[in-house]
């Protein structure tokens, strides 16, 4: 636990310093929106299907952006090294970059959130507990899995291209289940309709988490 604590502290300092990462997502989610707002006509019969659709859109795109940094950063200076000599737990390494990056997403996440609503003059009649737990359930996956594969990829010349390709594809499910939760919540759709999506993001963040947390030792040490 000492480890996670010195890592992730180690990140939001580096981040409260130079702001690089969250301000370069943030910067992309604003111009996402201003796109959407000048491209998409929403309505009371369409905003249940096209908002969550895009806000999650716009979540993955800004969120794989953020996950590419925060490892980039790592590998200037030959700083990977440094953490990778030190006598620490793997998987504690693991965690703490999941934290870290989790971090990130969740604020990009309700930036997002609250740009779309303002932007399309939305008025959310939904749960918007349940839509909270939607979006931190659909951030877990999302940062477990992006977090394994920006490892995977921090030694190769396209990152920046690599990660994407190869973390859409396993993300897909925790995609397809946020947005299908998300849009029943804009619709004003209930706790028993929300509950099946909501028990497949749970599973899937439970799996994802479990998997690479076994497996990142071995990833890590090929970086």
């Amino acid at each position: 636990m000492n480890t996670l604590a010195a890592v992730l502290w180690k990140d939001i300092i580096n981040e409260l310093r130079t702001k690089e990462i969250v301000l370069s997502m943030a910067a992309f989610s604003v111009v996402l929106v201003v796109i959407f707002n000048f491209s998409l006509v929403i309505n009371r019969d369409n905003i249940g299907h096209l908002v969550p659709s895009f806000l999650w859109i716009s979540i993955i795109f800004v969120g794989t952006l953020g996950l590419s940094r925060t490892f980039a950063i790592e590998k200037e200076n030959s700083a990977i090294t440094g953490i990778l000599i030190s006598p620490i737990d793997r998987s504690m390494l693991y965690f703490a970059k999941v934290l870290s990056n989790l971090l990130y997403v969740l604020i990009v996440q309700f930036l997002l959130l609250f740009l779309f609503l303002f932007m399309f003059n939305i008025n959310l009649t939904g749960n918007i507990l349940m839509l909270i737990i939607v979006m931190v359930l659909g951030a877990v996956g999302f940062s477990t899995l992006g977090t394994l594969f920006s490892t995977m990829a921090i030694n190769t010349k396209l990152r920046e291209l690599l990660l994407p390709v190869i973390l859409f594809p396993v993300i897909i499910p925790v995609i397809i289940n946020a947005v299908k939760a998300t849009s029943l919540i804009f619709s004003g759709g209930g706790y028993t309709e929300i509950k099946p999506f909501l028990n497949i993001l749970i599973a899937f963040d439970i799996i994802f988490l479990v998997t690479s947390a076994l497996v990142y030792e071995f990833v890590v040490e090929e970086s």
